[in-house]
């Protein structure tokens, strides 16, 4: 279902398929992708890909470094009394 953390992750069409919230739109998309077998291979592959490259030990590194860069400087523009 289309909702704001699916969003930061499926890219409708890209890497997986946005529908609203109901019953009969789910039903839509899946039926189209039983249909497509070429649409199935594209959007996983490009999900896999996806998954591959944002979950990486390098990925994750790179972005705990820059949570713990941010917050040091956070810390560091705090006044000091």
């Amino acid at each position: 279902a289309d909702s704001p953390g699916i969003r930061e992750v499926i890219e409708d069409g890209v890497n997986g398929l946005l529908v609203p919230g109901e019953p009969g739109a789910l039903a839509g998309a899946i039926r189209r992708l039983i249909r497509n077998a070429e649409l199935r291979a594209r959007l996983g592959a490009a999900a896999r890909r996806y998954v591959e490259e944002s979950n990486s030990l390098s990925a994750s590194v790179a972005k705990e470094t820059g949570l713990l860069r941010q917050v040091a400087g956070r810390e560091n523009a705090v006044p000091k009394n």
